[in-house]
């Protein structure tokens, strides 16, 4: 069942609250512990900055917002849409329709086919005059952002990540 859009899965917000195992526990055949589901968070914030510096250093990709425009567009707009659209959308529409499709909601074949088909939709929307080997680097970030959504179903905290990626490729691309 899709949540409204920014509602939390559970009163705490995951899907172990709701005493739902996550499709990575299901493929350790056991239940996440609450640390575990606060460490892809924290794993994803962490390791912003160096994949945007990878991407930046190898790629050649940048964000240059320039004006306070572009800045709201980098920071609010283009995560709250894309979140959204390719999130609480499309990867939350291929779960469900997966997982009835291999006969069981919430597996972990359903939520990681909804993710990659989900992320390549988000690589192959930005900036199309590019050939797509040029737009991969977008795919390891739209990964994580599935990930997180799978295990969290917090749409915010999706937007949240998806800002700080931003932020960090924008401010490594500043300083070169």
């Amino acid at each position: 069942m899709t949540q409204p859009l920014g509602a939390a899965a559970g009163p705490r917000g995951s899907l172990e609250s709701r005493g739902e195992s996550s499709p990575i526990a299901d493929l350790g055949g056991g239940r996440c512990r609450s640390w575990a589901l606060l460490g892809w968070p924290a794993a994803m914030a962490l390791a912003a900055p160096l994949l945007a510096w990878g991407a930046h250093a190898v790629l050649g990709r940048q964000i240059a917002p320039g004006a306070v425009s572009g800045w709201l567009w980098c920071l609010m707009g283009a995560p709250l849409l894309e979140e959204a659209i390719f999130r609480w959308g499309l990867q939350e529409s291929l779960t469900q329709a997966l997982g009835r499709a291999v006969g069981r909601q919430g597996s972990w074949l359903a939520h990681g086919a909804a993710n990659l088909l989900a992320s390549l939709a988000f690589v192959i929307s930005h900036q199309p005059g590019l050939p797509l080997w040029g737009r991969l680097d977008l795919l390891v970030p739209s990964l994580a952002l599935g990930l997180l959504w799978s295990q969290r179903r917090q749409y915010w905290l999706c937007v949240g990540m998806h800002a700080w990626f931003n932020l960090c490729l924008a401010g490594i691309s500043g300083l070169h």
